[in-house]
């Protein structure tokens, strides 16, 4: 009777560690499924983190290339002749018209960005040149060998800043016009806005303007130029605003 207890018992307990056998085996195979679900869906996640990332990156570069693309460089047509002629030989050469920028300090760095934008195209380029001399002290011009056309401030603003505008010597002014002609330069000169809205300077830039169109200078026009802040007086420089509308009256003196 013992023996056969003891059987029994082997048996119940043979049973047992079946069962624990078959439960473990179950655990495993269910662990090894959640882990390989979880670094597939690890994987996946940096797969799409890669592709995103690598998404953004060339939205990036087709951002740049669509703003690279965005310059034309399709042939300019311009208003005077002698402009077009030095235009036109230069394209034969593979180069673009050069433009020599001779602006006082109240033209802030961003101008340049806005005549490059304003005329929007390869086959013209500008570099500017500071000069910080009123009307009366101008005696000379450091112009780029390589200049096609020089674009001279007549001053006038600068002159009301240093508070001898009724003293502007418009005829100083022609004179570097006249040697930059002997240079074999075309100039061009850039009268300027009523920036600070007063009657003086408003006279200076009308007059200057009458005397220069019925003597055959070239100059752009800025005399209407109406906005409701031109200077900016913490930094003593003309407003972006400003800044843009002589942008485009330059644009639209040189072009067609």
């Amino acid at each position: 009777m013992k023996k056969l207890i003891i059987v029994l018992l082997s048996l119940v307990f043979l049973f047992l560690l079946y069962l624990n056998f078959l439960h473990e085996n179950k655990s495993n195979v269910d662990n090894n499924n959640n882990t390989s679900q979880v670094e597939n869906s690890s994987n996946s996640d940096n797969q799409k983190d890669k592709n995103d990332h690598t998404n953004k990156e060339d939205d990036g570069k087709e951002e740049a290339s669509t703003s690279e693309n965005n310059v034309s460089s399709e042939p300019l047509i311009f208003n005077e002749d002698v402009i077009q002629d030095k235009y036109d030989a230069n394209i034969q050469n593979n180069e673009p018209l050069t433009v020599d920028v001779v602006l006082p300090t109240y033209y802030s760095d961003a101008f340049m960005n806005d005549l490059k934008e304003a005329f929007n195209n390869t086959t013209i380029g500008f570099n500017r040149i500071d000069i910080d001399v009123n009307s009366g002290q101008l005696a000379q011009l450091n112009i780029n060998d390589s200049a096609d056309v020089v674009l001279l401030s007549a001053l006038q603003i600068q002159d009301y800043n240093e508070e001898v505008l009724p003293s502007h010597d418009l005829p100083n002014v022609l004179r570097m016009y006249m040697s930059l002609l002997e240079a074999n330069k075309t100039a061009v000169i850039l009268s300027e806005p009523n920036a600070h809205a007063h009657v003086n300077l408003q006279n200076v830039l009308e007059d200057d303007q009458a005397f220069m169109r019925e003597n055959d200078y070239f100059y752009v026009d800025n005399s209407r130029i109406e906005l409701d802040d031109m200077y900016d007086y913490n930094q003593n420089v003309l407003t972006r605003e400003a800044e843009k509308e002589v942008a485009k009256n330059i644009r639209d003196f040189f072009l067609q």
